[in-house]
């Protein structure tokens, strides 16, 4: 539907992303995850993807993702293995701190039995 209504301004793509996000760098771009995206990904590519935002700043990061119930994020700035599908908790306010984003608004909520953490940082 999107390629037939030529006012689109959406385009959809099948890629790597963290190859993408650095193959095409847009200033002022937003990425938004929700419900467990960057779980998925090695902390090095969540890292290139953070480092290619920081570089075509200003950007914005909006995500809710998924973490280890026992994830100190206070104290264990790394990612770890964890759940059923074996997929990753990063600590994502560290991560973003490291890429130079300022988080401006970061919470947690638990609900069926999974501990979600909700963030939203900028690069300026």
């Amino acid at each position: 539907r999107n390629r037939l209504d030529a006012a689109a301004r959406t385009t959809f793509v099948q890629a790597d992303g963290a190859e993408w996000i650095a193959a095409n760098p847009q200033v002022g771009t937003v990425l938004f995850t929700n419900g467990g995206v960057l779980e998925y990904f090695a902390p090095e590519s969540v890292d290139a993807i953070l480092a290619s935002l920081a570089a075509a700043a200003p950007a914005a990061v909006v995500m809710i993702e998924p973490l280890d119930p026992a994830h100190d994020l206070g104290a264990d700035p790394t990612s770890r293995i964890f759940g059923r599908e074996d997929s990753f908790s990063h600590n994502y306010p560290a991560r973003l701190a490291r890429a130079g984003f300022r988080v401006a608004s970061g919470s947690e909520v638990q609900t069926d039995g999974i501990r979600w953490l909700m963030v939203a940082a900028e690069h300026a």
